[in-house]
């Protein structure tokens, strides 16, 4: 969910009626009522108990306002600390990934930010995992990185960036390819492909094996991503992976998609930096990059351009 969810969530919270909070937001009632379904949805518990004509925050509700509101007021702090910063933009803003040795899109985003942004210069890392790149934003290593963990540590800000999807490859000769209704018994009978169970989309993979009760015969399993992906792409292995990861690859030619929506899932990424960090050069990459469909992304996952426009 992004930020336009939560403010959408907290208009309805605060006014308890949907109608209203649809004329303060000036967005339709079904599309109110629609977001905070999308919501509901992805905790995976009501946030709102309905009665007739009223309604009320259920317990998840509440504990969910507590968290939409620390990260829309971040966001608000931010944009303002912009909108007052007057002078010069300039210096290096440090950022990283646990890429998984999958692609990055650093040389995309490293384009059209110094484009919009002309003086501030961006570097870039790798990290092994979530834990040590949360590690390297508190010990000042880096100034933000983009993680699937959002911390809890009062020293580090947090705004969610957007959801990264879970998509099944296959190498375009395999069998699979270009088949639409697949069955998930057949599919226990591949030789997989995966991250190891130390990682976040290891384990979410793992979890919708077991919510499908799918229990392949064959998994190899690595920490590594493009071992991943030249085992799929030789024909010998299927897999699934973070779509940020191989849209190139998917575009070459090299690996293919298959629809096998039982298995597809979705992430929820964060942007993550050091309060003590904060400053002109890094509010400016924070703000563009949740303006910034990042390749691999599905747009949608940030909003339309009309709700962008409002962060």
């Amino acid at each position: 969910m992004d930020l336009w969810h939560l403010r959408t969530f907290l208009a309805v919270a605060e006014t308890l009626n949907f109608t209203r909070a649809s004329e303060e937001l000036n967005i339709s009632q079904p599309a109110v009522s629609h977001q905070i379904k999308m919501i509901e949805t992805q905790l995976g518990d009501q946030v709102f108990e309905r009665e007739s004509k009223t309604i009320r925050l259920t317990p998840a509700g509440k504990l969910f306002a507590e968290y939409a509101n620390t990260v829309v007021s971040t966001t608000e702090d931010l944009k303002r600390r912009i909108e007052e910063q007057k002078e010069i933009l300039s210096g290096t803003v440090r950022t990283a990934i646990a890429s998984r040795s999958l692609d990055a899109p650093f040389a995309v985003v490293q384009k059209d930010f110094n484009a919009a942004v002309p003086d501030v210069k961006l570097t870039f890392r790798n990290y092994a995992n979530a834990q040590d790149l949360i590690a390297g934003v508190e010990n000042g290593e880096i100034d933000l990185a983009m993680t699937e963990i959002r911390p809890k540590s009062d020293s580090l800000r947090s705004v969610p960036y957007g959801l990264f999807g879970m998509v099944m490859v296959v190498s375009p000769e395999h069998h699979l390819a270009g088949k639409s209704d697949i069955s998930l018994h057949k599919l226990q009978f591949e030789k997989w492909a995966l991250l190891d169970e130390s990682d976040t989309y290891g384990r979410v993979v793992r979890e919708a094996f077991a919510k499908n009760k799918l229990n392949p015969k064959s998994i190899f399993s690595t920490n590594d991503g493009y071992v991943i992906t030249d085992m799929v792409s030789a024909g010998t292995h299927v897999s699934i992976l973070f779509n940020i990861g191989v849209v190139r690859a998917i575009e070459e030619g090299k690996l293919a998609r298959v629809h096998v929506p039982e298995l597809e899932s979705d992430v929820q990424v964060h942007m993550v930096w050091k309060a003590s960090n904060e400053g002109p050069s890094l509010d400016s990459l924070v703000k563009f990059l949740l303006e910034y469909p990042v390749p691999g992304m599905n747009p949608k996952n940030l909003g339309t351009p009309k709700e962008r426009r409002r962060l």
